[in-house]
């Protein structure tokens, strides 16, 4: 996976799940884990899908994974659930900020973006940033990837 793919990837993820109500850590495992939709479908077919507008992406993503019959695999809850913060950042700022905190953990972590962007939807850190707790979203990209090794060392 190359940067532009993963920037389209999370561009992917968090539309559509910002279209089903979900949090993006729960739509990236019915996409990577739950069935094979990042990879053999959004990564492999990302010069002609990129091309089309964002409603058609995530009907098209939707349909998918009704045809997969992913929603009733969904035994995700996150770990701030009960947290009753709007993020009011702007959504495609937001995910320049995780293709940006993906790529750094990548370099530091010596690992390919694809598994970056996993150890990142895992995170405690992607949740706290997704909701707005403590205005995680404006740290600086370091200061993230240090959360999230520092995370991992934990778990």
């Amino acid at each position: 996976m190359d940067k532009k793919r993963l920037d389209f990837a999370i561009f992917c993820v968090e539309n559509v799940a910002e279209y089903l109500n979900l949090n993006g850590a729960e739509v990236y495992t019915l996409l990577s884990e739950k069935s094979k939709i990042l990879d053999d479908y959004i990564t492999a077919h990302y010069d002609a899908l990129h091309t089309q507008g964002k409603e058609y992406i995530v009907n098209d993503l939707v349909e998918y994974m009704e045809k997969e019959g992913l929603f009733g695999k969904l035994d995700y809850e996150s770990p701030l659930s009960d947290v009753a913060i709007k993020m009011t950042a702007n959504r495609t700022l937001l995910q320049n900020k995780y293709a940006n905190v993906i790529a750094e953990l990548s370099e530091t972590k010596q690992v390919n973006l694809r598994e970056a962007m996993d150890i990142f939807y895992k995170s405690y850190t992607y949740q706290e940033m997704h909701v707005g707790i403590s205005d995680m979203h404006c740290r600086s990209d370091g200061y993230l990837v240090e959360e999230i090794s520092l995370e991992s060392k934990i778990n």
